[in-house]
């Protein structure tokens, strides 16, 4: 299995191998290099990814680019002989500008492109009488700390390419070209803030424009390559995270406490029916698990991880001992969710002493933890030691335990002056 990390501060797209916990060795030949990945260019503010398979041989990464609110599409894996084909980069004919018909004739040489650095561009060579030497900036890779000289070889901050120059200039004279990687852009005609995968062909994208303060859901069809459909949210309303769960789009807005509970039908996208659920706080991401036991939708909501009961149609109440029916407060801003694919051995033991297995949903929190949340009970999944929760802070009364199954023995444990849990 594999996954994908985008860096926001390269923008590059980085492959993980999952198996072995390690980056994914894409080169045969001498797996102990770095992967070569996807580069987009580190003016661009990566969102939301995903990795489509048009082929046995092929991946294609798709991103959202919340700078140019466009939908980037870039082809990482084009082919196997046997080991990964990646794409090569290419470049334009050079052009000279001499802004002050001076007659400087300066020669610019590309010497490299760097396969999985190389993103596609237009690249401005400029010379500076200020600093006496040649600024290099790239439209989607920025302006360039290395500055380029005649007397020594020059490589971009990030390995984009190489060049080598000589000859006299003056001030604003300057050399362009592009380079290009097959990446393509599509206008979203507005900031993308969410992406999910509908099925093998379509993707969800909701989009909100800052103009008009109108938010829609985009259904795009990746193998043609165009708009399907749109699904207007009612005024004032900004739609955000989602997260499937059956054939319903659960989206949150972000403008206020509620849940879009979207029945999309892909012949009428526009017309597709929907219902409100209000939340119990404001929305920062969303995850759901479904088995044979449960159906849950797990919102994000301030330092809580919220329960909805989808059977049950109502909010989970976490803590009994809580009067507020919500999750338990992690003691720090949520900041993403995600489900495990399959049930895992937990570190406690159910009423009758037997291994306990749950699905299992991982936050990360604002403090740079993470924390596990039991599927089934909204509760922090423990680890040896006791539960990864601090509970600093909860002030308790008298303590009563009712034993109403196979004899136990739970302790409480009190600090030192006797008042905290």
């Amino acid at each position: 299995p594999l996954g994908f990390v985008a860096n926001r501060r390269s923008g590059m797209v980085v492959p993980l191998d999952l198996q072995h916990n390690s980056p994914l060795s894409d080169q045969l030949t001498a797996p102990f290099l770095r992967p070569r990945g996807v580069a987009l260019g580190k003016m661009r503010q990566i969102a939301d990814i995903h990795v489509d398979v048009p082929a046995a041989d092929q991946l294609t990464i798709l991103t959202l680019d919340q700078y140019s609110q466009t939908l980037v599409i870039a082809p990482y894996i084009i082919g196997m002989l046997p080991e990964p084909q990646i794409v090569t980069p290419t470049f334009s004919n050079l052009q000279f500008e001499d802004v002050d018909n001076s007659g400087d004739t300066p020669t610019l040489t590309i010497d490299r492109l760097m396969p999985g650095a190389t993103t596609t561009e237009t690249w401005e060579v400029r010379w500076s009488d200020r600093s006496q030497s040649w600024i290099v900036t790239g439209s989607q890779s920025g302006r360039q700390e290395n500055l380029l000289t005649e007397t020594t070889s020059y490589t971009s901050d990030f390995e984009e390419i190489r060049l080598s120059v000589q000859g006299t200039a003056t001030d604003g004279d300057r050399f362009t070209f592009t380079t290009d990687t097959q990446v393509q852009e599509v206008d979203l005609g507005g900031i993308p803030l969410s992406m999910v995968e509908l099925d093998e062909v379509h993707i969800l994208i909701s989009i909100w424009d800052t103009e008009s303060n109108a938010s829609w859901l985009t259904v795009y069809n990746k193998r043609q390559r165009t708009e399907l459909g749109r699904w207007m949210a009612p005024d004032s309303a900004q739609l955000g995270e989602m997260t499937l769960l059956s054939d319903q789009v659960w989206v949150a807005d972000q403008q206020t406490d509620r849940l879009f509970v979207l029945d999309l039908q892909l012949d009428d996208v526009e017309g597709s029916p929907h219902t409100e659920l209000p939340t119990l706080g404001p929305i920062t991401d969303l995850s759901t698990i479904s088995t044979d036991t449960y159906t849950h939708v797990y919102v994000a909501t301030e330092q809580r991880i919220d329960v909805w009961d989808v059977n049950a149609e109502k909010w989970k109440h976490v803590n009994p001992l809580n009067p507020y029916k919500g999750g338990i407060d992690l003691n720090s801003p949520v900041v993403g969710l995600s489900s495990s694919q399959r049930s895992i051995d937990l570190q406690t033991t159910s009423a009758w002493l037997a291994p306990k297995q749950d699905h299992v949903v991982v936050a990360t929190l604002f403090n740079g933890s993470t924390v596990m949340i039991e599927g089934e009970t909204g509760c922090i999944a423990t680890v040896p030691g006791g539960a990864s929760l601090s509970l600093d802070g909860t002030a308790y009364g008298e303590i009563q335990f009712n034993d109403t199954g196979p004899p136990s023995n739970p302790q409480v444990y009190v600090s030192d002056d006797g008042t905290m849990l």
